[in-house]
C-alpha cells in the first residue's frame, strides 16, 4: 500500500506543503512565536487530571491494525520525523505531560505527576516516583530520574537549535526554552526555564515526538537504529518484535501507567476486510466505501462502527501577490463554489464522509481558540447549496472571472485515480459558476511542488491545484493560525500574503494563553483572513473514514493526533469467543 504521507514528503512541498509531511524532509521551520516583552502572558492553557477509567478486563492480547506502513528510519526520539515511529515511541516511551483532550488542551500526568508554573519564566515538573525504565539493558528497571528527563529534554533542545530537522518535529516549537535542570525546589523536581513567556510550552512538552529518552539511548541506537532491543523506554509497553509481520508488545507492569493488557500485536496498513472479519485485528480504520460496505455485509450489527477523522485535508493553493488570484472575490467564488456537502457526495458518493476544514484547523479546534463550533462555521459563507451557488457566481461576474479564460486544475496522479478527481472537481466548478472554464491536469507531486514553489499558481497564471495537503500536526490552533497566515512565516511569504490586520491580530493570539482571552483576536483575524482571498490557502474538507471494532475492544481513548499513549488504557474481553490471543 502506498502511504500518501511518503509520496508528500518526498516531493518535498515548500512552506505550508513542505511543513507538515512526515518522513524526510529536512527543512527547519523559520517561522516562530512573538515575543511577550511586558504582556503579562504568564499561565498556560487549562491543565485536567487524566480521567478515572471505569473498571475494565485485565489481561489479554489487544489486535490492532495501524493506518500506516510500519517502515521506520530509526527509533531515536530526537531524531526521526516519521509517524510510523510514533506507533511505537508512544507506546514503549513517556512524554512528562501528555493531552487528555486535544480539542480544548486538556494535559494530564506522564511522567510528570504534577507541576506548576512559579514566574512566567520557570515551570517546575515533579517526576513520579512509580517511574521506571523498562527490565533490558541499559534501563534495567531502574527509576527514572530528574536528571534522566533532563538530559533527555536538553538533547531535544539542543538538537532542534542546532541540527536540521525533519518538518513534522515542529523544532521551532522549542526556540522559547533556555535550559532544563534539575531542582532547585526538590530532587523529584524537572526545572524548564524560559527565554521569554510561552502560553504553548504545554503542547510543546506533549507533541507528537517529544519523548524521554534513557541518556544511554542514543549511543545505543546509533549502533543498532531499528532493533527492538534498543527501544528502552518508560511507557505502558515493550517493544518484543516482529512476527508475522506485526509488532508485538509486551506490558511494561513496573512502571507508573501499568496498562491493563498483557500486550498487544500492531499490524501494518493492508487488508482490512478479511483479517477483520476473521478476528485477526479486533479494530481497523477503513478508508474505501466498498470495504465499508463488505464489513457491514459480513459482520453484520455485530461490529461497532464510528465516523474517524482522517489527518489530512483536501485543499488548494493559490499565489495572492499577483493577478489574478489577488482579486479576493474569486478565491471567495471558489470556496463557495466548491460547496464541502457537494463536493464529499460527488467524491466520495458519500455527503457525510467529508468534514470542514476552515483556515487549515482541523475540525472541532475552535474551542482552543473560544469559539464553538457554530462560531467558527460561520466564517464559511452561506449554508445550502443554492445559496452558496448564488453568491459564487456573483462574486466571479463581479471579479471578471469570465476574463480568465481557460484554468488548469492540477491533480496529484497518486490522487486521482482513486476518487476520479480530475473529472468531479471541474465539471462541479464549472456547474456551480455557470462557466465552462475549469480544464484537469494529472501531475505528479514533484511537478506540483517545483510549480508551486515557483509561484506558477497565480502570478499571471489561471490555475491552481487540488488534492492532498500536509498532515494536521499541531493541536494549538492559534500557532497553526500564525504560522500560516502571518507574513513572517513561510507559508505566506511563499504565497504572498501579507496583511497588517491579520498580522496584528495574530501577534495578539500567539500572546493569549487562555481559550477565553483569544476569541476576540481569533474572531478579528479570521475575519480578515476571509475577507482576504483566505491568505491564499483553501482546505475545502477532511475525509472522514470509517473504524469498525469488535466489542470485545474497549479502546483506550477517543481517536485523534497521536493517542498511542492511550492505549495503557485499553481492555479486551477474553471471554469473547471473537477473541484470538
Amino acid at each position: 500500500m502506498v502511504s500518501r504521507r511518503r509520496i508528500l514528503a518526498a516531493s518535498a512541498f515548500p512552506a505550508l506543503l513542505g511543513a507538515g509531511c512526515g518522513g524526510g524532509a529536512k527543512t527547519l521551520a523559520t517561522v516562530e512565536a512573538p515575543t511577550a516583552g511586558e504582556t503579562a502572558a504568564t499561565s498556560v492553557p487549562t491543565v485536567a487530571p487524566s480521567p478515572t477509567p471505569p473498571p475494565r478486563p485485565r489481561g489479554g492480547i489487544a489486535r490492532l491494525q495501524s493506518r500506516r506502513s510500519l517502515s521506520f528510519d530509526t527509533f531515536d526520539a530526537d531524531l526521526s520525523g516519521d509517524a510510523s515511529t510514533v506507533e511505537v515511541l508512544g507506546r514503549t516511551h513517556s512524554r512528562l505531560i501528555d493531552y487528555t483532550g486535544f480539542d480544548a488542551e486538556r494535559f494530564g500526568p506522564a511522567l510528570a505527576s504534577r507541576w506548576e508554573l512559579p514566574d512566567p519564566l520557570t515551570a517546575l515538573f515533579h517526576i513520579d516516583p512509580a517511574a521506571r525504565w523498562h527490565d533490558r539493558p541499559p534501563g534495567n528497571g531502574d527509576p527514572v530520574t530528574p536528571t534522566d528527563v533532563a538530559v533527555s529534554l536538553s538533547r531535544t533542545v539542543g538538537l532542534s537549535l542546532s541540527e536540521p530537522q525533519p518538518a513534522a518535529r515542529r523544532a521551532h516549537d522549542w526556540r522559547s526554552v533556555a535550559s532544563v535542570a534539575v531542582g532547585p525546589l526538590a530532587s523529584d523536581t524537572v526545572r524548564v526555564s524560559l527565554l521569554r513567556p510561552d502560553p504553548h510550552i504545554y503542547h510543546t512538552l506533549a507533541g507528537r515526538f517529544a519523548f524521554i529518552q534513557l541518556p544511554a539511548a542514543p549511543e545505543l541506537l546509533a549502533r543498532s537504529p531499528l532493533e527492538a532491543a534498543s527501544v528502552v523506554g518508560s511507557g505502558p509497553f515493550v517493544l518484543r518484535g516482529q512476527e508475522d509481520g506485526e509488532l508485538v508488545f509486551g506490558a511494561h507492569s513496573g512502571g507508573h501507567a501499568p496498562p491493563l493488557l498483557d500486550g498487544l500485536r500492531l499490524a501494518p496498513a493492508g487488508d482490512v476486510v478479511q483479517r477483520f472479519l476473521a478476528g485477526l485485528e479486533h479494530r481497523v480504520v477503513v478508508e474505501d466505501r466498498r470495504d465499508v460496505a463488505a464489513i457491514r455485509a459480513g459482520a453484520g450489527s455485530e461490529a461497532v462502527r464510528a465516523p474517524v477523522l482522517f489527518d489530512t485535508p483536501i485543499m488548494s493553493t493559490f499565489y495572492v501577490g499577483a493577478s489574478p488570484w489577488n482579486d479576493p472575490r474569486l478565491l471567495e467564488a471558489l470556496h463557495l463554489a466548491m460547496d464541502r456537502v457537494e463536493l464529499a457526495t460527488r467524491l466520495f458518493g458519500d455527503p457525510e464522509r467529508g468534514a470542514a476544514s476552515i483556515f487549515m484547523l482541523p475540525p472541532a479546534s475552535g474551542l482552543s481558540l473560544g469559539l464553538n463550533e457554530p462560531a467558527l462555521q460561520a466564517f464559511d459563507g452561506p449554508v445550502g447549496l443554492d445559496a452558496r451557488w448564488r453568491a459564487a457566481r456573483e462574486r466571479w461576474e463581479a471579479a471578471g472571472g469570465a476574463a480568465l479564460g481557460p484554468i488548469t486544475i492540477d491533480f496529484p496522479s497518486i490522487f486521482d485515480p482513486r476518487y476520479a478527481a480530475s473529472a468531479v472537481v471541474p465539471a462541479l466548478l464549472n456547474e456551480a459558476l455557470g462557466v465552462d472554464q475549469f480544464r484537469p491536469a494529472v501531475l505528479s507531486y514533484t511537478t506540483i511542488s517545483r510549480k508551486a514553489a515557483e509561484g506558477e499558481y497565480g502570478n499571471g497564471t489561471a490555475a491552481f491545484w487540488f488534492g492532498w495537503g500536509p498532515q494536521f500536526n499541531d493541536p494549538a490552533a492559534a500557532r497553526v493560525l500564525y504560522e500560516t497566515y502571518h507574513s513572517a512565516g513561510p507559508t505566506a511569504r511563499s504565497l504572498g500574503f501579507a496583511n497588517d490586520e491579520v498580522d496584528s491580530a495574530l501577534q495578539q493570539l500567539m500572546l493569549s494563553a487562555r481559550p477565553d482571552e483569544r476569541a476576540a483576536p481569533a474572531r478579528q483575524a479570521l475575519s480578515a483572513i476571509a475577507a482576504n482571498g483566505f491568505g491564499g490557502v483553501i482546505p475545502w474538507l477532511v475525509e472522514v473514514h470509517d473504524a469498525f471494532r469488535w466489542p470485545l475492544l474497549t479502546p483506550g481513548g477517543p481517536d485523534g493526533w497521536w493517542n498511542q499513549h492511550l492505549d495503557v488504557l485499553a481492555a479486551v474481553d477474553s471471554t469473547s469467543p471473537r477473541y484470538r490471543a
